[in-house]
């Protein structure tokens, strides 16, 4: 297959990390992949550092001319068999220039539950998508929800990780690379800097365990517009000292490593990379109930789940695992083996091409018109 992946976001977030990862294994199973997004993202950088080729685009217009143009250029060219999208803007921007070229199927990936229900999205997903990939069924539901999606136009596909890729590194060797102090406990959110994530209440809740840790470090691993406003909390609070900002960072494993804990604050999410992430990293977890995390943590000997926004539950939980290293070793140890039994990477790929397969044949198969997507 010729795969076309396109996105518009300008930072890294979940989904671009999952169609890079996707297109590289794809690769080794013979498939072409390219890449198309906005000129100087880290997404498109990243794309091109991973030896794709990618086409820069100066998106403005869900319906831009000249990108239409472009695109439909592109997907005649290079024989595309499939497109893949993230935001609803590539699904119309593709889904328009796809109508110049005969029968090429387009599959959006949604990461977050990004479909509102209104008549604007409903035409979108009816005249231009054949499909959606979502990596948990709390995103089905709520499609499901609205009346006009169909329960065998969305596949949930859950994200998988690759078991090759190392864990365990040199502490010392690791704190002086990032220039942390040698302090124990550290604690670390991972993410980008955006409303989303609420980074804020990860502070509010650092302020709360320096109170009986006063010696502990938080690292905040990821860029965002919020960058400042986040160090200006940390400073409001007096605990600026406590924390460090390390970036976006292209390896996170080794940053992993020496955490202690790893909190998620997110008021929304789909199945998060970085829970995924640090449980095979054999860390703990503690996040609060959105999204899919109850797919990846089903009981409290994997991690922690709690009430979205309680920081007080928050607080008590990352306190009582400090003060138990046996239990959080426990917990490490059986997160890691719950994501290797049921989150493997191979598994993930093979679903996926499987489905873009399905959906490609769909396609071809149909004459030009609404797809299955709606009644």
């Amino acid at each position: 297959m010729n795969l076309f992946f396109l996105d518009s976001e300008k930072n890294m977030g979940g989904v671009e990390r999952w169609m890079i990862n996707t297109a590289g294994k794809l690769r080794e199973r013979g498939h072409r992949s390219y890449f198309s997004g906005r000129k100087g993202s880290i997404f498109l950088n990243r794309s091109i550092e991973e030896g794709f080729e990618a086409f820069p685009l100066k998106i403005q217009s869900d319906f831009g001319i000249i990108n239409i143009y472009k695109l439909a250029s592109l997907f005649n060219q290079l024989h595309i068999d499939v497109i893949i999208t993230n935001l609803n803007k590539d699904t119309r921007l593709a889904g328009v220039a796809r109508l110049f070229v005969n029968k090429i199927a387009l599959v959006s990936r949604h990461g977050l539950p990004i479909l509102p229900n209104n008549w604007i999205y409903r035409l979108t997903f009816r005249h231009f998508a054949d499909g959606i990939i979502t990596p948990c069924n709390h995103i089905k539901k709520t499609y499901l929800t609205y009346g006009w999606c169909q329960a065998n136009s969305i596949r949930i596909i859950h994200n998988g990780i690759d078991s090759d890729v190392p864990i365990d590194f040199v502490r010392d060797e690791v704190l002086k690379q990032f220039h942390i102090p040698d302090r124990r406990p550290i604690l670390g959110i991972f993410g980008r800097l955006v409303p989303q994530k609420r980074h804020t209440l990860f502070l509010d809740i650092a302020k709360n365990v320096l109170q009986q840790w006063p010696q502990a470090v938080f690292l905040i691993v990821g860029d965002g517009p919020l960058r400042q406003d986040i160090r200006q909390y940390a400073t409001d609070l007096n605990i600026s000292e406590n924390v460090l900002m390390l970036g976006h960072q292209k390896d996170v494993m080794e940053l992993y490593s020496i955490c202690d804990l790893v909190l998620q604050t997110s008021q929304h999410e789909g199945l998060p990379n970085v829970v995924l992430e640090a449980m095979f990293a054999a860390k703990p977890v503690i996040t609060f109930d959105v999204g899919g995390v109850k797919e990846m943590i089903p009981s409290q000997e994997v991690g922690v789940v709690l009430p979205s926004h309680d920081i007080f539950s928050m607080t008590q939980s990352t306190l009582d695992i400090l003060r138990a290293p046996e239990r959080r070793k426990a917990i490490g140890h059986a997160a890691r083996q719950h994501i290797l039994d049921n989150f493997s990477l191979t598994g993930m790929i093979d679903q996926v091409e499987n489905y873009l397969r399905e959906v490609m044949a769909r396609k071809r198969g149909q004459r030009m018109g609404p797809p299955p997507l709606s009644r």
